[in-house]
């Protein structure tokens, strides 16, 4: 297998600034998210290596707001990025098997 990296842009802002799910598409199976930031453009995007001939499937993301809604015991900090008057900070759930990886795309 050999790995690249590939980022793929991300929506984090909600009309709840409590917490809520982001599902990101056409990721491939097995990806481990690096970070999340803005790009040079200054779009929010995740940075991930990726196996590019492995199966496509979403990646879930948990984005909770500062002061709202609770951290998850069960998922691994992946970075915060500030949205304007917003900062969210995202987390990614442990329970990424590769079952969830390859939910419909």
């Amino acid at each position: 297998m050999r790995t690249k990296v590939w980022r793929f842009s991300v929506q984090l802002n909600s009309a709840s600034k409590s917490q809520f799910d982001v599902l990101i598409p056409k990721v491939p199976a097995g990806s481990r998210p690096l970070c999340v930031m803005r790009d040079t453009g200054g779009e929010i995007s995740v940075w991930m290596e990726v196996d590019p001939l492995a199966p496509l499937g979403y990646l879930k993301l948990l984005s909770i707001g500062t002061g709202h809604g609770l951290v998850p015991s069960n998922a691994d900090y992946l970075g915060s990025v500030v949205d304007g008057e917003d900062v969210w900070h995202v987390y990614v759930p442990h329970a990424q098997s590769q079952e969830s990886l390859l939910g419909k795309v």
